[in-house]
């Protein structure tokens, strides 16, 4: 009984996300009296809150975990195999992408948040560091870790869908080299994620400190 309980509650956060998601696009074309950014980010901050509100208790666990069992010194570790092996991961799809796919210049990831950086850099970098690194985390990773137990299964499927769900939001062609860039970062983060004890603080500040500096740059290039 939990466990079904604990499946329509995923099932749940995955409706609302799409739901949410289709509702800030309609409201960001039809009402002209607010920016369009400002629309998708507050509905953003919406779901970051909610979805902060559902897991709280397992935020509040996993921040006590974290204060008993890693210092600093173990953060900071973590911290570096993360980014060495996420280079390692975007030097081979620049090999594939040289090698397969020559008339691609960067993922759609990439693009888009340099895209949304041009428009509203206080949005990109809610965008980047803070929904990225915090409501999406919760959504593919936490979430699902309640009700698939199994680590390599769990490792998979939050790869898929991780990879899969931005392209239901997006119309447009869909190539493989796309897909790659979205789907060996996951199996990555998720695997260090299983590695921590499931512990999503851990990921969360892996993937703040990677996206800080560059995002940082990017930023401060365009208010030149």
């Amino acid at each position: 009984m939990e466990q079904n309980q604990k499946l329509l509650k995923v099932v749940g956060i995955y409706l609302c996300y799409f739901l949410y998601s289709k509702l800030a696009a309609f409201f960001a074309q039809t009402i002209t009296l607010m920016n369009g950014k400002a629309m998708y980010l507050i509905f953003d901050i919406f779901f970051l809150g909610f979805i902060c509100f559902l897991y709280f208790k397992n935020l509040k666990k996993d921040f006590q975990t974290l204060k008993e069992k890693y210092n600093w010194k173990k953060i900071l570790k973590i911290i570096f195999f993360y980014i060495g092996g996420t280079l390692l991961i975007s030097i081979l799809l620049s090999f594939i992408r040289e090698l397969f796919f020559p008339d691609v210049i960067m993922d759609a990831n990439t693009q888009s948040i340099q895209d949304l950086a041009k428009i509203s850099p206080i949005y990109a970098i809610f965008k980047a560091m803070i929904f990225g690194g915090v409501a999406e985390e919760i959504l593919y990773r936490e979430s699902l870790s309640e009700i698939v137990e199994n680590n390599v299964l769990f490792i998979l499927i939050s790869s898929i869908l991780y990879t899969i769900l931005p392209f239901v939001f997006n119309a447009g062609n869909i190539t493989i080299m796309e897909l790659l860039a979205y789907f060996l970062p996951s199996l990555w983060i998720s695997y260090l994620y299983v590695k921590n004890e499931r512990n999503i603080l851990v990921v969360m500040i892996m993937k703040f400190v990677y996206n800080l500096i560059p995002l940082a740059i990017l930023v401060s290039d365009l208010l030149k």
